[in-house]
């Protein structure tokens, strides 16, 4: 009898596991896994109940208590377990722990998400047995959860070659994002991709980003670390059509130029040139000027400060910046205004080498001025540069600027503000001005808040304030700073104090051992 009553609550055991497999991996819930589920535990506690009855002994009673106790335990707590990790799933309930989200939909995605208002399919071409599959599908259904307007599927172009053929598809990892009559194709899965790809396929048109040249600018063909091209290559990731020109050019389209750059230029603009750029800003146009320190350009400071900002003759010394790249010159930016620009910013900025950038004493009412970017209290402006070339400096109180100091400024002008006319409708003049270009050159422009810095700039500037969050980090930089008082602590922990304190335990160890080898 109890070899029956065993082989019972096995099989018992075996039918509750196929019932929790079959709900839980395959995602079923018909009645024939309840009622597997529920025979299994009626008949695992029935046999239990009956062995218990049968046995006579008290001690052996106990025991079989024990069993069934330890036993129902379990599986309660299998199946609450189980249960949670469904319902978790199911509902999409995750929490991302890692430093830099990087397992979640960035803010920038989800704030594109929230204003998709058309129909988006997404089709993709991969086969069954594909290893980029099912994190393509973890990603995607992230998407469909956000926005019910998106939907995806799957297709295997072997299985289904007329699909293919009516996409044009020939070969796999293709995936194509469809949105009315717009069609993008990418070449793989990824947030950026897609997210660029809803993006372009709901975009009115293309935007024309123009990067002046001919005044020793940086320029976006250029690779080395001190060039701009990976600054070129994520304005092209985000739908912008991206050329270079001389101002002076007869073909420049500044008609059909939605923000015009001046990236670090070493030689100050011609007449003619002040000329094109100040009718092209009263006529509603939109540029971002980044004025590196040492380099006179009077005739572009006379154009920003008619909106309201001054380039300072000065150059940054921040004691921070020390420490993390062992010069006074690198300010480190810690602070962030109330803008469109820094909305949510939460990472430091380093800046090599900038001047301060400031509201003018008496700006124009007409546009709305704001300071953008700060140093730590600590950091002063320079403003006898012959000390920086001489290598020495310090502050003077009254000549020199006390920190906090600020290194960028924005003016928007208010013509229609109040209109209740659209914004995409109206054409309002804004510019944007840096103490520094190599802070969005090849060698910096990754680290920590750089990149999402200049590319909320360039997005606020051509009114695209779907695009201005803070965009997902595919490598996690993360430096430590350290005030010079922290910094000393660490060294006087780690190099003096805890050798030492290893040292004295040795040699009271050793002491203590003479001793007592001594008396023995």
């Amino acid at each position: 009898m109890r070899k029956h009553l065993r082989t019972l609550q096995i099989l018992s055991l075996i039918l509750i596991a196929a019932g929790v497999t079959l709900y839980t991996i395959f995602a079923r819930n018909d009645a024939i896994i309840l009622i597997a589920f529920l025979a299994g535990l009626i008949v695992f506690v029935s046999c239990s109940i009956f062995a218990y009855h049968l046995t006579v002994k008290e001690g052996l009673r106990r025991a079989a208590r024990s069993k069934i106790t330890i036993t129902l335990s379990v599986i309660l707590f299998t199946l609450i377990i189980v249960l949670f990790q469904t319902i978790s799933a199911r509902h999409n309930i995750k929490y991302d722990t890692t430093a830099n989200k990087r397992f979640s939909l960035s803010p920038q995605t989800k704030q594109i998400l929230s204003k998709i208002d058309k129909k988006i399919k997404i089709t993709c071409f991969f086969k069954d047995t594909s290893k980029e599959k099912p994190p393509a599908e973890d990603l995607l259904a992230e998407y469909t959860y956000l926005n019910s307007r998106i939907e995806y599927e799957f297709i295997n172009p072997d299985r289904d070659p007329i699909a293919a053929h009516r996409y044009n598809i020939d070969s796999f990892g293709i995936t194509v994002v469809e949105s009315d009559e717009s069609r993008e194709i990418i070449n793989e899965i990824s947030e950026s991709k897609i997210t660029n790809a809803i993006y372009r396929a709901t975009r009115i048109r293309q935007k024309n980003i123009i990067f002046s040249a001919g005044h020793g600018e940086k320029s976006i063909t250029d690779t080395k670390d001190s060039g701009i091209s990976d600054l070129f290559e994520a304005l092209e990731s985000e739908n912008y059509r991206v050329a270079e020109f001389p101002l002076t050019a007869e073909r420049i389209p500044l008609s059909n130029c939605d923000v015009l750059v001046l990236a670090g230029p070493t030689k100050d603009i011609l007449p003619l040139e002040e000329k094109l750029i100040s009718l092209y800003l009263r006529e509603g146009g939109k540029a971002l000027f980044l004025i590196d320190p040492l380099i006179d350009v009077p005739r572009i400071a006379d154009i920003v400060s008619s909106y309201g900002i001054r380039i300072e003759n000065s150059v940054i010394i921040d004691r921070l910046g020390m420490l993390t790249s062992g010069t006074y010159l690198t300010p480190v930016v810690n602070r962030y205004s109330s803008h469109p620009i820094t909305k949510g910013f939460k990472y430091f900025s380093f800046f090599p080498q900038a001047r301060s950038i400031s509201k003018s004493d008496n700006p124009d009412n007409n546009f709305e001025v704001y300071t953008i970017c700060y140093t730590n209290k600590k950091a002063y402006g320079e403003t006898d540069l012959a000390r920086i070339l001489d290598g020495k400096t310090r502050f003077e109180e009254g000549i020199d600027i006390a920190g906090p100091i600020s290194l960028a400024a924005v003016s928007a002008s208010l013509h229609g503000k109040n209109s209740g006319v659209s914004p995409k409708h109206i054409r309002t003049t804004r510019i944007a001005v840096y103490g520094d270009s190599d802070f969005t050159a090849n060698k910096i422009i990754n680290l920590y808040g750089n990149r999402d810095l200049i590319l909320n700039t360039i997005n606020w500037l051509a009114i695209d304030e779907n695009l201005v969050s803070i965009r997902p980090k595919n490598d996690l930089v993360q430096p430590v700073l350290l005030t010079m008082i922290e910094g000393r602590i660490v060294f006087w922990l780690s190099a003096i104090v805890m050798p030492a304190l290893i040292a004295l335990i040795g040699a009271v160890t050793l002491a203590r051992r003479k001793k007592y080898s001594e008396s023995s």
